[in-house]
Formats: C-alpha cells, structure tokens, sequence
C-alpha cells in the first residue's frame, strides 16, 4: 500500500500534465499495445476454445459417450445384447443403449463405384439421441440459410420424419412403383457423387450371395431420402445411413451386432460408472469412450493453444518493454523533481513504489480496455453473421466463440505479473540513482 507521502508524491509531481510530447505518445502506444496483445489473445483463444467445443459434442453425439465391444468374437448376439442392456439400463447414469454396426460397402450411381463406411441406426432412438443426424430433405445446399433459421424443435422432427422413411416403402419409379429402403447420404459424399433427393442408388456388399456358377457380391437399391451435414469431413465425404433391419437383410448379420454405443445424462459420473459396469460384466467385454478413439485430435488442438498463446504472450512482452521506454523517457524530465523528493527525505523505496505503480496503472488500463474490447467483439461475432464459414468446412456455418472466465482470469494476472517483473529492475535503478546527478542536470 501507498503510503499518504507517496500520494502526495504522485499527484503533485507525475500526475500532472508532461512537458515532454514524446513520452506522452508512447505511454499511449504502451498502453494501446497492452490492450492489442490482451485482445488478441483471449479472441483467439475463445476462438480455439469454440472449435474445440463444438467438435467435443458433435464427435459424443456421433459416437456417443462409450461403446462396447466382445473381445472374443467380435460380435454381439441377440441373447448377449438383451442381457447387457437390461444391466445398463439398472443404472442410474444410463440415458439410451442403441445397436451398432459398421460395414463396408460400394456406392455406385452413374459414376464410377465408391468405397462408403455404412452406419446402420435405429430408426426408433437415432433421431432422439444422435444429433450427427441433421437431415436435410431439400437440397444439400440448404443448411446454411434456410436450416439455420428452423427452431432446434422443428429440427429434431423433420430429422426423425427423415429417419422413419429409412425402413422399406414405396417409391414411385415412372408408371410402377416399387418398396425400396431409404438411404441418408453425407452431403460432401453427395456432392462428390452428384446424388440428388429421391435418386436411386445401388450398395455392393462384399458378403457374396452363392449362384449355380458363382458367387457375387450382395446387391441392394436404394431411395435417397435426405442428406446430413455434421460439419466433420470423415462423416461427410464417406458415410451413409440405412435402418438395421435393412443392414441385417443385406450383411446377412443374423441379428448380431458389432457392439453397443451407450449414451449417458449430461451430469453422470463417467469414472464410477465404467468402474461399476465393468466389475459387473467383466471379460471380454471392454468399453471405449470417444475421447480415447480421437485423443490424438485434442492432444492437436492443446499444443496449438500453447503455441498461440506464447505467440501472443511475445506481443504483449514488446508491449511491457514499450511501457519501461516510457517510464525512463519520463524519468528524464523528472530528475529534478526526484532529486528535490530525496533531499527532502524521499527514500529509495518511495520512489520504486512510485515508479512500479506507475508502470501498474499503464498495464491495468492496457488489461481494461484489452478484455473490454475482446469480450465485445466475441459478442459481435457472436450474434451477427459478419463472419461466416463455408458451408461444409466445419460444424457449424460461423465462427464459434467460448469465452472461459477462469482463461480470462490467468491472462490478467500473467500479463500484469509479467509487467511487473520487467519494470522492476529498471525502475530499481531510476530510484537508486544519486540525485546529486537529477540537481546537475536540472
């Protein structure tokens, strides 16, 4: 704390107006430069902050919180499945338990054949639990304008309308008709292949059906009844959706599965839950949750936090040294004041205190006017499309922001802290100096 001495020291001699122009414009610059470098970095971190987020979720919504696997075959049966699902469902944590299985399959149109991932869902639960599922029924060019203004409601049920038309049903081809399954086609797979709605598309399976005189591939028509748009570029550009009673028929799967994806409440104790359940069911069941299949991806997105931050931590370091110019330019037209200040009993320490408060209140106002400026321009981006994201390149079609308190915090107190440390040892000299030398020049 200031004592009433030095007070009167800072308002009597450092708050009055400076004689000397130049100090006053880099005092701005320190103080502008402060402000820029905080700004920058907490935009840019929100920025980093968003992105991860929003692949946090859309990644859990379409691979849900866990999935189990048998270890020894490979497969679940019908038997196996009713079991395991009864055991969830005992638990409190439990939200949903939905089937899964993943094929491999040819998708021809017109155009040459295509490898596809086929993900088969149940029509029942999908549409509730798998948000990766925002079907679009027009046009695979309608996400970003006439999409983003469906109420999240009206979303949900068009997705589930979307879903229900997967099973069997009739499709009008010319003057017949015929029953063909749906199929839900990624957009960027769609464009790729300039699939429309309500085209007609052909699967090869590679489990062969047997002929007289040789075996071939399993073949199944499909009905194109919507397109999803997840914003992630290996669900997009490869995968496609059809029912399981549909996958069962043409994978001859015999009702088995390759696992089961298990959805929890938003609030569950994840740790406690998988120690419980798998001291319950034991081998060789074992549970993989999304986080450690794309634990690579995030590892990614904390080193270039890191990065960005040092960076920009630098900028604000060139700031804190423009603050030490403008303290010794102020100094220099000063010293007489200081040396006047000691013969009249001003002590070392008073001047230091001075000084660091001084170079305090340049960095504080650079930390205010810094964060006020990042947190309104966050909200600008926020809640107006000035900045947008090409349809299919991410998630969603604008730029998303999270802002942390606890980040915004740490960077107040790093960047002050930081400040003061690099004045310190210059502002230790300015008040150690003889003021027999501030008198001589004066």
């Amino acid at each position: 704390m200031l004592s009433k001495f030095e007070i009167f020291i800072l308002q009597r001699y450092f708050f009055t107006k400076h004689k000397d122009k130049a100090s006053r414009i880099i005092t701005r610059i320190s103080i502008i430069g402060v402000a820029l470098g905080v700004a920058a970095l907490v935009i840019v971190l929100s920025i980093m902050n968003g992105f991860e987020s929003d692949l946090r979720k859309a990644l859990q919504s379409a691979n849900g919180d866990f999935t189990l696997y048998n270890i020894d075959s490979n497969e679940i049966t019908i038997a196996q499945r009713k079991e395991i699902t009864a055991k969830l469902m005992k638990y409190k944590e439990t939200k949903a338990v939905s089937q899964l299985v993943l094929k491999q399959a040819l998708l021809q149109k017109q155009t040459h054949p295509v490898g596809i991932i086929i993900k088969a869902v149940n029509t029942k639960t999908a549409g509730e639990f798998n948000k990766l599922l925002y079907a679009i029924d027009d046009s695979y060019q309608a996400r970003h304008t006439k999409e983003r203004q469906l109420s999240l409601e009206k979303q949900k049920e068009r997705g589930k309308q979307i879903i229900a038309n997967l099973a069997f049903h009739n499709v009008k081809q010319g003057s017949f008709q015929t029953q063909l399954p749906g199929i839900i086609i990624g957009k960027q797979l769609a464009l790729q292949q300039a699939i429309h709605l309500n085209d007609i598309i052909t699967l090869l399976a590679p489990e062969e059906q047997s002929l007289p005189l040789q075996n071939i591939p399993r073949i199944q028509r499909f009905h194109v009844v919507g397109f999803f748009e997840s914003g992630l570029m290996n669900y997009d550009n490869m995968l496609a959706l059809i029912s399981l009673p549909v996958a069962n028929q043409l994978y001859q799967l015999n009702n088995n599965i390759q696992g089961l994806t298990i959805y929890l409440h938003q609030n569950a104790d994840e740790q406690a839950f998988i120690t419980r359940f798998m001291e319950e069911i034991g081998f060789p069941y074992y549970l993989s949750s999304w986080k450690d299949e794309n634990k690579n991806l995030f590892a990614v997105f904390h080193l270039e936090k890191i990065g960005l931050a040092i960076i920009l931590l630098c900028i604000i370091l060139i700031a804190s040294f423009n603050i030490i110019s403008s303290l010794i330019m102020f100094v220099s037209e000063k010293q007489k004041d200081i040396a006047i200040l000691k013969a009249l009993g001003a002590t070392d320490k008073n001047i230091l205190k001075i000084f660091l408060v001084l170079g305090m209140l340049i960095s504080l106002l650079g930390l205010i006017i810094g964060e006020t400026l990042s947190l309104l321009i966050c909200w600008i981006i926020v809640h107006f499309d000035w900045v947008t994201i090409p349809s299919g390149v991410y998630i969603n079609n604008k730029i998303p922001m999270k802002i942390i308190p606890w980040q915004l915090g740490s960077i107040a107190l790093i960047v002050f802290s930081l400040t003061i440390c690099i004045l310190f040892f210059p502002a230790k000299n300015i008040a150690t100096a003889s003021p027999m030398i501030g008198l001589k020049n004066g």
